[in-house]
């Protein structure tokens, strides 16, 4: 009998050893990409010593954009097609820095496989760095809210690609809590009203609106999600890009 109960808690203690693998063996896409930014995010901070202090709390405590290309160059069809890998930047566009600070590896989609493989440092033109920052804010949002309406390939396009922006004509509540003044209310209502769309050709794309200055700047998102197609032609006001920034055209 004492032989039949070890084995009987033998094989106990192997099934829940292979639940536990099976729980953890097959994580989600968002926790290996937020391994991928944990280890980013520590290269960069070993990496970047003139940072001040502020600046390593915001590499810290501020989710970074990704940038992400097909390691075969971008395009559709031929080889680029079949390929599973793609060259992934993990980038802060941090305050009081001129330059972009971009930790590159190269992974699957998954990100499961990502490490960093070097700092770079780049300057983008002031239009860029505008339009970076309001798709970041954007693409998080998507992320973070949308996780459960999205399919595994439209949760990736938003993560690896650029969503087309427009001028849209949405009907928003401005005010939902009444907490703003009038003088808060006039000035939001003199912002342009932009929205970010991934998948446009889908029959329902992906949708983040949000108010802006003309050059993007200032983007604050007022709601996201999957929007008819026909409703989001009927609400597209204007395809024009966002105007430059005042001062890009300055030395």
């Amino acid at each position: 009998m004492g032989l039949k109960n070890t084995g009987r808690r033998l094989s106990a203690a192997a099934i829940a050893a292979a639940v536990v693998l099976a729980a953890t063996g097959c994580n989600s896409t968002a926790y290996y990409q937020d391994r991928a930014v944990q280890r980013a995010r520590e290269f960069l901070l070993e990496n970047a010593p003139e940072l001040t202090p502020l600046q390593v709390a915001h590499v810290r405590y501020n989710k970074p954009t990704l940038l992400a290309e097909n390691v075969l160059g971008g395009g559709s069809g031929g080889w680029a097609a079949v390929s599973e890998r793609s060259q992934i930047c993990i980038t802060w566009l941090i305050p009081g820095c001129r330059d972009a600070y971009l930790v590159y590896g190269v992974s699957s989609n998954r990100m499961y496989d990502w490490f960093p493989e070097r700092l770079i440092r780049k300057t983008f033109t002031p239009v860029e760095t505008v339009r970076l920052a309001a798709i970041g804010a954007a693409r998080n949002y998507a992320l973070e809210n949308l996780y459960f309406d999205l399919s595994k390939h439209e949760y990736n396009q938003v993560r690896f690609s650029d969503p087309r922006i427009v001028r849209t004509d949405f009907k928003l509540d401005l005010n939902p809590d009444g907490n703003l003044t009038e003088a808060q209310l006039a000035r939001l209502e003199k912002q342009t009203q932009f929205s970010m769309i991934w998948g446009e050709d889908a029959e329902a794309p992906t949708v983040i609106c949000g108010l802006a200055q003309e050059d993007l700047s200032g983007f604050q998102i007022c709601f996201g999600g999957k929007i008819e197609a026909d409703a989001l032609r009927r609400h597209t006001v204007s395809t024009d890009p966002p105007s430059a920034p005042a001062d890009a055209t300055k030395p």
